[in-house]
């Protein structure tokens, strides 16, 4: 007899048709969605816990810059050092600057884009605030283990 398929981080099985209705490229994080989704196969309604309502999350603080700019700034800056006092110089020096250059292009374009991640999660939270107002919806997180606030609850 063949056994069920089990869910795991990286892949994630429909619980009614035990259908793949998407593949996680890296470990689970959280997303801020619905986290009753429907099953693309069969069309059943799945928790997702890698997704939460963005109205019962606190607002997340967007960073300054990423961690990725600042590697890239403290990378660049040791290709630099190394091309102060190493042989390769010049391939030490491009490689630097590149790396300079790339980190603060990204910097400069996260920093460009920020309103619109913050809007983006304003209209997420707006969302959320109507689907929460939803008696069934309400009573389907409960049943899967998320907790409402006490105003939100009172049916």
């Amino acid at each position: 007899m063949k056994q069920p398929a089990k869910s795991t981080p990286f892949v994630y099985l429909c619980p009614q048709c035990a259908e793949l209705p998407y593949y996680r490229l890296r470990a689970p994080h959280t997303h801020y969605r619905a986290p009753l989704r429907p099953c693309p196969h069969c069309g059943a309604t799945y928790f997702d816990p890698s997704y939460r309502e963005p109205a019962l999350e606190k607002r997340p603080r967007l960073p300054l810059l990423p961690g990725t700019v600042w590697g890239g700034l403290l990378l660049g800056l040791a290709f630099l050092l190394g091309a102060a006092f190493l042989p390769q110089k010049l391939e030490l020096a491009v490689m630097g600057v590149l790396f300079f250059g790339a980190s603060l292009w990204y910097a400069v374009d996260w920093r460009r884009t920020a309103p619109q991640r913050r809007a983006d999660f304003e209209r997420e939270q707006a969302e959320s605030r109507r689907r929460l107002q939803d008696a069934a919806y309400r009573r389907a997180l409960r049943e899967h283990g998320v907790k409402l606030p006490e105003e939100e609850s009172a049916d």
